[in-house]
């Protein structure tokens, strides 16, 4: 009897913390409004906005790991005025969705990146970036010196390492069916500068944005390869 009272507890905690995705289609009809566009680069349909004017310096931003283009949107807006500013949402995150070929290495991001940077046709650029998009920007100033003009790196770093063997468990088991409201914004809480500026609506932008196909997967795939490659 007592296996049994366990089994139902474990049962309707599950069936209680259970977060579904959302459907793409949804999530563009909600989140992807003007500015938004999508362009194609290295197989990869990509969620992007540039802004500002088409002569100026360009600046290309880069987010933070769960995070999207949105996390930009106050340094867009003043930046605009001067800069052509282009931001999007790197694979496996956002409405640009996983990744085409499942490759979230350092080397395919890369690749993504410069193709953007081809498509829409910007030879140098000065790169800004945030966390996991700070990593990203110098590993590309390393590979391309010639397209970068300038780095401005925000905490450029991943704080996964030090929470391996839980990430382990938590990525793999129940990111993808399990990822309550109250946990984004906890997390989200502890990021802010500010936490009384956290937004509701900015909870549920990120709870939603995670939560289309294939991003947990993704998010997934991509924090165990950071990791490990920070454990070499």
């Amino acid at each position: 009897m007592t296996a049994l009272l366990i089994l139902l507890a474990v049962v309707a905690v599950c069936v209680t913390l259970y977060t579904p995705n959302i459907s793409a289609a949804l999530l563009e009809a909600r989140y992807a409004q003007v500015p938004s566009r999508f362009l194609r680069a290295s197989m990869q349909r990509i969620h992007y906005r540039d802004t500002g004017p088409a002569d100026a310096p360009v600046i290309v931003m880069l987010h933070e790991i769960c995070s999207d283009l949105h996390t930009w949107d106050g340094w867009a807006e003043a930046l605009s005025e001067q800069y052509r500013v282009i931001r999007y949402d790197m694979p496996g995150f956002g409405l640009t969705g996983p990744d085409a070929e499942t490759d979230y290495t350092t080397l395919r991001t890369l690749t993504v990146l410069a193709s953007i940077l081809d498509m829409l046709c910007v030879r140098r650029a000065i790169l800004v970036g945030n966390a996991l998009g700070g990593r990203i920007a110098w590993q590309f100033a390393a590979r391309f010196p010639e397209r970068v003009e300038k780095l401005v790196l925000v905490a450029p770093r991943h704080p996964l390492d030090v929470k391996w063997p839980l990430l382990t468990v938590w990525q793999r088991t129940l990111l993808p069916v399990v990822l309550p409201a109250w946990f984004v914004r906890r997390t989200l809480r502890e990021a802010w500068g500010d936490p009384r500026r956290l937004t509701d609506a900015t909870v549920a932008r990120y709870h939603d944005l995670l939560r289309r196909p294939g991003v947990r997967r993704g998010l997934s795939a991509r924090s165990i390869l950071l990791v490990m490659n920070l454990r070499e």
